[in-house]
């Protein structure tokens, strides 16, 4: 890199951000983009995790753009929207699985029978897993970033930070073309969304429980 902003080239920042999704670590966003996609299928899930994919990213890069006063209240505030991400993804975990509540009525579209995520869904559980898990398991590459946003590199900050970002979309992409590719064979049924219900449900206990994050 130039200009001083660090020793490794792009591609070994680009590969941390792929090692940190591969790691134990991140498990939730796995399970939780999985969920998404299995909670849409057969009708397709792409949607649902298009939408939770470029949240997340968005949602990470302003979390992570150190030296600002954004990333400062984002950061302030990463508790409370924790605590909220729980929240939805207990409401969602129990609509997936056929329980009627004013939630359930708020969601279901008028278009199916049995409930189903969407691009909401998505949008919301990608907005939140950035808060959830911001470090994706400490990697040097963001701490490297956090430094010289506050030494007043936001710019060499943000390039680092974009990078581990990417890698992680990357993998999560692949992921979600493949689940999409099985999901979309097998024929309806009401288990697969309560499988994805009952995921949701292990991923929100974790979170409210401080287990991950």
């Amino acid at each position: 890199m130039h200009g001083g902003w660090w020793r490794l080239s792009y591609d070994a920042v680009l590969l941390a951000g792929v090692v940190a999704i591969l790691s134990p670590f991140a498990w939730p966003l796995w399970l939780m983009l999985l969920a998404l996609i299995a909670g849409a299928a057969p009708q397709g899930g792409r949607v649902p995790a298009l939408s939770y994919i470029f949240a997340f990213l968005v949602a990470f890069l302003l979390l992570h753009l150190s030296g600002t006063n954004l990333s400062v209240i984002l950061v302030r505030h990463a508790g409370v929207a924790t605590l909220a991400l729980a929240l939805i993804l207990a409401f969602e975990g129990i609509y997936l699985a056929g329980v009627e509540s004013l939630w359930s009525r708020l969601r279901r579209r008028a278009t199916l029978e049995q409930p189903a995520t969407d691009w909401l869904a998505g949008l919301l559980l990608g907005l939140g897993s950035a808060f959830a898990l911001p470090t994706l398991g400490g990697s040097t590459a963001l701490a490297r970033a956090a430094s010289l946003g506050e030494a007043g590199d936001v710019a060499g900050g943000f390039v680092l930070t974009a990078l581990v970002g990417f890698g992680v979309v990357v993998v999560l992409l692949v992921v979600g073309h493949v689940a999409n590719l099985i999901l979309g064979r097998v024929a309806p049924s009401p288990w697969l969304r309560r499988a994805a219900g009952l995921a949701m449900l292990l991923v929100a206990v974790a979170l409210a429980a401080g287990w991950v994050g």
